[in-house]
């Protein structure tokens, strides 16, 4: 059956699912004054090269770490120094004979292979975050055993200071109650917790974390064994921003450009707003089981946009209302309202088991995040420019000439959804028909590799 739909406008619990910079918000139906909606990187690279070593002891694969655009080579010498310094003591960091490791591995025991890596969580704003994971895979018996370790670094890059939580918000913001009360909400709702949120300290001291540009993960390993309840696994906890956290923010501001070499050109993000569930039910009416999801920025940036999202998403009160079934019908819907940028992104998927008239749709709509009109694909991207030709060739590499043509034909029919990174390229029923290369799914093409400076989105 096909549902009516109405506004649908009211609070629900937030359960923030992204990031954004600092706005002025005025409740349910307000408007914002929008600051910024993308933020650079810095032009600063990171490379984690890798490095075996196989001798008497275990093998072991770890990384060498080097920073390339600082443009006080001292300081980069030393955060270099301090980051290699920080893999190679993970790597030669006992676990501690505590918490029933003892009991998994027998004491004295030597693992066979010793992994590190090191990956970067964000690099923006002046601002350094690093993620540094061990694994050591010990043969015990007939079985392989991995325990996993865990160090953080997180640096402001004026001065190459180690970064607290708190220095990610504005002066006078009380980051560490702010943060312990999402963390320890997060896993008392978690059915399976790797962190017990009894055990957190408070304040959260030297718990290891990193942030990006959508929240702050902390970590726990062996040396924290009171909070960790799973001695085989490294546990994570996310905390997204939600409007308090994103209003306080500083990370997004754009750092100082004598920070860094000329020369680099950094890469640019949008920013995905925060969102909130309007609606989350699961019941049985007369018969029929219903399903409903409703999410929606937690914010808009004008009447007319989010009148506009509120047309378009299901009415559950609707839905309860025309539910008739003998049993074993059923309806299911899935709607994803998030702001990207200066652009309004709408998912809408359904699953209607309600006899003759059952169907499955998945539909998705892009408009302008403050005036609520349709966007054309080509106003996405500078005028004059092949935009199709020029993702075929992203998404299609070493592709045939005669098929990289065939194949922008059908993007030219394709839906293009610009996303924080990447458009999202969903091929249409008549896009497919067309395609030769084309092997389903969704397909991704980053905005670094079509060509920032052929994109109108950052404007």
């Amino acid at each position: 059956m096909r549902l009516f739909r109405k506004i649908l406008c009211r609070y629900a619990a937030l359960l923030p699912l992204a990031a954004a910079v600092a706005v002025l918000f005025a409740g349910c139906g307000g408007t914002e004054t929008v600051l910024r909606s993308s933020y650079t990187e810095n032009a600063l690279s990171v490379t984690a090269a890798p490095v075996t070593r196989e001798g008497t002891g275990p093998r072991v694969t770890s990384v060498t770490v080097e920073l390339a655009g600082l443009r006080d080579r001292t300081l980069q010498e030393k955060l270099t120094s301090q980051i290699n310094a920080a893999v190679k003591a993970l790597e030669n960091a006992p676990y501690p004979d505590r918490w029933g490791v003892d009991r998994l591995v027998p004491e004295g025991s030597v693992p066979e292979h010793v992994e590190v890596t090191c990956h970067v969580a964000a690099n923006f704003g002046g601002r350094l975050s690093l993620l540094m994971k061990k694994a050591s895979t010990f043969r015990v018996g007939s079985e392989d055993v991995t325990l996993y370790a865990a160090d953080t670094r997180n640096y402001g890059l004026s001065d190459g200071r180690e970064l607290a939580p708190a220095d990610l918000f504005r002066e006078g913001f009380d980051a560490g109650k702010a943060l312990y009360e999402r963390l320890t909400a997060l896993l008392s709702t978690e059915k399976e917790e790797l962190l017990q949120a009894e055990a957190l300290p408070y304040p959260l001291g030297n718990l290891k974390f990193t942030f990006s540009g959508t929240g702050i993960t902390f970590y726990a390993d062996q040396e924290t064994p009171e909070i960790l309840s799973d001695p085989t696994t490294m546990g994570e906890a996310a905390i997204p921003y939600d409007e308090t956290l994103f209003s306080a923010l500083v990370i997004f501001d754009d750092p100082a450009e004598d920070l860094f070499e000329p020369g680099r050109e950094p890469a640019r993000h949008l920013l995905r707003y925060p969102s909130v569930i309007r609606d989350n039910v699961a019941m049985r009416v007369n018969g029929m089981e219903l399903r409903a999801l409703v999410v929606t920025p937690a914010s808009f940036a004008s009447r007319a946009a989010e009148e506009r999202v509120m047309r378009l998403a299901p009415s559950v009160e609707d839905v309860a209302a025309q539910a008739t079934g003998t049993g074993d019908e059923s309806y299911s819907c899935y709607f994803y309202a998030e702001r990207v940028g200066k652009f309004m992104t709408v998912r809408f998927t359904e699953n209607d088991r309600s006899g003759m008239n059952s169907f499955t749709s998945d539909r998705m709509y892009v408009f302008d995040a403050v005036t609520a009109g349709n966007l054309s694909v080509k106003s996405l991207f500078r005028e004059g420019f092949d935009y199709a030709y020029a993702i075929a060739r992203v998404l299609y590499p070493g592709a045939e000439e005669k098929d990289l043509q065939t194949e922008a034909e059908a993007i030219r029919l394709s839906q293009i959804i610009p996303r924080e990174d990447h458009f999202l390229v969903r091929y249409t029923a008549r896009a497919e028909e067309i395609s030769v290369l084309w092997r389903g799914g969704e397909s991704r093409a980053p905005y670094e590799a079509v060509g920032p400076e052929n994109l109108t989105i950052y404007d």
